[in-house]
């Protein structure tokens, strides 16, 4: 693995190299640059210079002419117009998102994403490295030689830091609604090269998720959605609790949250006072729906009286995605559970 190594040392000295011959090189070929840079800089990469064909690298990365003519092999990203379409598709896509790993592949970029952080682990294909989204390394990242990388927020200033090098960045947030969940999916296919595919995604998500919101009872349900033993939740500003608010539920948390955050911290006394009649839960939490129901003062919770506690998995739940279908489904048949055993 490549040594880390203070980012502002790699980006300072990279813009010593000019940008025609940064252009030129695979990141490689630019890491060897920064030790001769002092005795030897090149001032153009045109047909008049001798240039390196190839240089050695490691067996998870793809050997890169440094023709200029060579347009088969350049790793150098195209510039992006202002309607947000790159001129070309993108061949060496580097994700720092979960959420947008699965969309990647679930729209057919896979072969071109060459590296994922740590927890894009779905599908199972992606290629999951050490890397991370949350505190991401710049220099380990360029070891993958990404001609673009695709961030869910802009991290340590990944953005700007990329930028400096010449390597294009996609900072594909995650949406706080189904609709403009939407909106993503087109957006990052147009970042990559893949405007109809990520059109046909989205058409196909939306058919799959009308038929879970139509399968959703028609009487309101009081939820509580628990994310962690603090009783942090989800209110209808976020992305999971706009799905229960598409499913016509009234979420317990929303009075907590005045100011839109969209995961209000609240209160066991809060809580019982709600008296919610579904609480989920999700799988990565340590407790299960047992000790739930056996919290000291809950025992009148309608939910817990009636043994509505569902538990989600987390991922799905959280990531806006190919597989969030599957939590609207879960959703919509545990309120559905909740209608069917009121008296």
């Amino acid at each position: 693995m490549l040594q880390a190594r203070p980012t502002v040392v790699l980006t300072t000295v990279l813009t010593l190299i000019p940008k025609a011959v940064r252009k030129c090189l695979s990141w490689s070929a630019l890491l060897v640059a920064l030790i001769t840079v002092l005795t030897f800089i090149p001032t153009a990469c045109d047909g008049n210079e001798t240039t390196t064909t190839g240089t050695t690298q490691s067996d998870d990365t793809a050997q890169t002419s440094t023709d200029p003519t060579d347009t088969s092999t350049d790793n150098e990203a195209s510039p992006t117009p202002a309607d947000g379409t790159p001129a070309r598709e993108p061949i060496r896509i580097v994700s720092l998102s979960p959420m947008a790993t699965e969309l990647l592949f679930a729209m057919g970029a896979g072969s071109e994403v060459v590296a994922v952080d740590e927890f894009s682990y779905h599908p199972p294909e992606a290629p999951v490295t050490n890397l991370s989204g949350w505190d991401p390394n710049v220099e380990a990242v360029l070891f993958y030689e990404p001609d673009l990388v695709i961030v869910a927020n802009d991290a340590n200033d990944i953005v700007a830091t990329l930028d400096k090098v010449d390597v294009e960045v996609f900072v594909s947030a995650a949406p706080n609604n189904i609709e403009t969940g939407y909106d993503a999916i087109l957006e990052l296919g147009r970042a990559v090269g893949r405007e109809s595919e990520a059109r046909q995604l989205a058409e196909s998500l939306k058919t799959e998720i009308n038929a879970a919101l139509t399968a959703a009872p028609g009487t309101t349900v009081r939820v509580y959605h628990e994310l962690d033993e603090n009783y942090f939740s989800v209110s209808s500003f976020s992305f999971i609790g706009a799905v229960y608010a598409a499913l016509g539920a009234t979420n317990i948390a929303d009075p907590a949250d005045p100011e839109g955050y969209g995961y209000p911290q609240l209160t066991e006394e809060y809580i019982v006072e709600a008296n919610p009649e579904l609480i989920v839960i999700t799988d990565q939490v340590n407790y299960d729906a047992e000790s739930v129901a056996t919290r000291p003062g809950w025992e009148n919770i309608s939910a817990v009286q009636n043994g509505h506690i569902s538990v989600v998995d987390a991922d799905i739940a959280s990531r806006w995605g190919p597989r969030i279908p599957q939590f609207v489904s879960a959703a919509a048949e545990a309120l559905t559970n909740v209608v069917a055993s009121t008296p």
